[in-house]
């Protein structure tokens, strides 16, 4: 296995193949869970296309698993009118961390996994932490926490550290 780091637009010449194995690998792969779980929506590739980052781990040159990564400057109340932050966290999320004086964060967004390959996702994680620490103006990452499936947990053995709740 390897961690490939790609921009989320714009790949080079020599990203190009990979990029476009990332977007297939992440476009199928939610197509397929929306279809079996939420039939009535809709994968938009605009969603890939917007993300700054994409996090991958390639195993024989293909991908196993996926992270993308927008950053946003939150300091704009505005700034929560944009779909994803809008509808992922509450006004109230936004107002608890402004008071931490947080304003760049870096959000973990549409993780997919290959099936039988979840032994991966702590290092996706563990490398996006690395990328926040690599990138100067960042405070931190956001990402909304299925509970079900124990994302908080692993983010937390991965050294994230909770402040806010997803409070609808």
């Amino acid at each position: 296995m390897k961690y490939v780091l790609l921009p989320g637009k714009n790949p080079t010449p020599p990203q190009r193949l990979m990029h476009e194995q990332a977007f297939y690998f992440w476009f199928n792969s939610w197509q397929n869970f929306f279809n079996k779980y939420h039939p009535e929506f809709k994968v938009s590739a605009d969603d890939f296309f917007r993300q700054d980052y994409v996090s991958l781990i390639v195993s024989d040159q293909q991908p196993i698993a996926i992270l993308l990564h927008s950053i946003f400057d939150i300091q704009g109340k505005y700034m929560q009118r944009q779909s994803y932050l809008g509808y992922n966290f509450s006004q109230k999320y936004f107002e608890d961390i402004r008071e931490k004086k947080i304003g760049m964060i870096m959000t973990c967004e549409a993780l997919m996994v290959q099936p039988g390959s979840q032994r991966c996702v702590p290092l996706l994680y563990a490398q996006a932490i690395q990328l926040l620490k690599s990138l100067e103006l960042i405070d931190a990452l956001a990402m909304p926490a299925r509970a079900d499936i124990g994302v908080s947990r692993l983010a937390i053995r991965g050294g994230a550290v909770p402040f806010a709740k997803r409070m609808l």
